[in-house]
């Protein structure tokens, strides 16, 4: 006779681990007890995303993935991983999404090389609200432009730049050269 299949799709909740990362640290006891400078040998251990957080690669993509692909506010951030048990406050999530988004100044700036030397790019601002910015009342408008190649190009790549008004001397600046 014949086999029968039935799919179904699971959900697995998100799951956030501890993970600890030992690292030994050796000296030389024969030197401490003669009064010698002896030597202090430590093992390699990974190196940390950003310098004394808990941080990971895979949490630091998942809190810019759910902040800026699912538009979830940091508060809801911080309430879920409390539900799950980690206290995580809203200002930790802010700092390692600026700090991560300092590490991807690189690939920016290739993504950024690699429009300017398209023959046709799509531009356009788009009004934005800026909470708490220096020098600007509550309210008042900044602007994201929005760079694009076009949809027959085979690497499509997006890039958004702040800027402070929709004048186009900021799209000038941005494609200068």
């Amino acid at each position: 006779m014949k086999k029968e299949i039935r799919k179904e799709l699971v959900v697995v909740p998100a799951e956030v681990k501890v993970i600890e990362h030992v690292t030994y640290v050796y000296s030389c006891r024969n030197c401490d007890k003669n009064g010698e400078s002896g030597f202090i040998k430590i093992a390699p251990h990974p190196k940390a995303l950003i310098k004394k957080s808990v941080v990971s690669p895979s949490f630091m993509s998942y809190i810019m993935n759910q902040k800026y692909t699912l538009a979830l506010p940091l508060y809801r951030m911080e309430q879920e991983f409390k539900r799950l048990g980690f206290e995580i406050s809203r200002q930790n999530l802010s700092n390692w999404i600026i700090k991560g988004a300092n590490l991807l100044k690189p690939i920016y700036e290739q993504i950024k090389l690699s429009l300017l030397n398209e023959t046709l790019l799509h531009a356009d601002e788009t009004v934005l609200e800026v909470l708490h910015e220096p020098g600007k009342e509550a309210g008042s408008k900044s602007y994201v432009w929005v760079y694009r190649t076009s949809k027959y190009n085979t690497h499509p790549a997006v890039l958004y730049e702040y800027t402070l008004g929709r004048s186009g001397d900021y799209a000038k600046k941005f494609l200068e050269d």
